[in-house]
């Protein structure tokens, strides 16, 4: 017999191939308000639906599948809730935490001006990950994004006709998937960015002095909303916009190392302090300042998996001639004379 628990798994899938009412998403979003394992088993789900549809070949197979997985999930998670779950899911922890938001405070309502055409609404989702988490997740479009610790990522449910549209707060890395009929926009308050197909990083924290964004591959329209100048940067270019004064600034960068944070361990092999900089700043999403002759003629060997900051500052401090100070989320590299390179916190 079926009951209120597997009527929210229908939903689910409803929600999941498209087929959910506006009703349906407003039970959805008061379901997974009410506890963090509803939110576990929506994420499980979903990428255990995802999976499936990427892994088949052609349409028939991917409606067999996927009904064959409607009844996995029904079954497996309706009746089998009070012993050990039958089903084993194909999910891999990211260690984030994804908020979807259905709520209608973030859903944006459009009503036509006749009364014989009914209201239409618009969902808005939220992606956000915790301090200290990053995450990987795929958008309407297939465009893929990494979102680092502390950001949030505001998108539509599915896209307009004429843009794809996205709101970033914190730090992202795009892979956007070519369509140059609808052009992908990322709005990052005083910044943005316009592509049609390509890779890129940016990064817009709120406490941070400056918006960052770097080219990977492909081209990008950078817009400055605050000036109305606008950029057009190639591969390896670093658009730097500082906040206080409007000033903005585009220079040479090796790229690579601006999404290193994305990785599951940092590998450095008698890089340059510059770049390592770069990828421990995005690693652990803070800002780290040092003096740039100093930074270019360091060079350091070794690896970063789990180890905290001060850690990693702390082994430094006794390989290169460096003090260094962490306040908040901003550290400050001072370089010493050799034989007195003793690290402070």
């Amino acid at each position: 017999m079926h009951d209120k628990a597997s009527d929210i798994y229908e939903i689910i899938i409803r929600y999941l191939d498209d087929s959910a009412t506006p009703e349906d998403k407003k039970e959805l979003m008061q379901w997974l308000q009410l506890s963090d394992k509803n939110l576990q088993d929506f994420i499980e789900i979903r990428d255990l639906w995802h999976s499936c549809d990427v892994a088949l070949s052609n349409d028939k197979e991917v409606d067999l599948a996927l009904e064959h997985l409607r009844k996995r999930i029904l079954f497996s998670f309706s009746y089998n809730n009070k012993t050990k779950r039958q089903l084993s899911f194909r999910w891999q922890s990211v260690a984030a935490v994804f908020l979807i938001l259905l709520s209608l405070g973030y859903a944006i309502y459009t009503r036509y001006s006749t009364p014989q055409h009914p209201a239409k609404v618009h969902i808005q989702n939220q992606l956000i990950t915790a301090t200290g988490s990053k995450g990987r997740f795929v958008l309407p479009d297939s465009s893929v994004v990494w979102l680092n610790s502390g950001s949030k990522l505001t998108y539509p449910e599915s896209f307009s006709k004429d843009c794809r549209k996205v709101i970033l707060e914190g730090e992202a890395y795009f892979q956007v998937t070519e369509d140059k009929n609808k052009p992908f926009i990322v709005n990052a308050a005083e910044i943005e960015i316009e592509v049609l197909g390509t890779s890129f990083n940016i990064s817009n924290y709120p406490a941070s002095s400056t918006i960052e964004t770097v080219l990977l591959s492909g081209s990008i329209n950078a817009n400055i909303n605050t000036t109305g100048k606008k950029f057009r940067l190639t591969p390896d270019q670093l658009l730097t916009y500082r906040k206080e004064t409007g000033e903005t600034g585009i220079g040479i960068t090796s790229s690579r190392y601006h999404i290193d944070w994305i990785k599951d361990r940092l590998v450095f092999d008698y890089d340059r302090l510059s770049d390592i900089i770069i990828s421990l700043a995005g690693w652990y999403a803070v800002q780290i300042d040092c003096p740039e002759a100093f930074a270019n003629e360091q060079r350091l060997s070794f690896t970063v998996r789990g180890e905290n900051l001060e850690e990693i500052l702390y082994s430094m401090s006794f390989i290169i001639p460096m003090k260094y100070t962490i306040e908040n989320n901003k550290v400050k590299i001072i370089p010493q004379k050799k034989g007195s390179h003793i690290q402070t916190k």
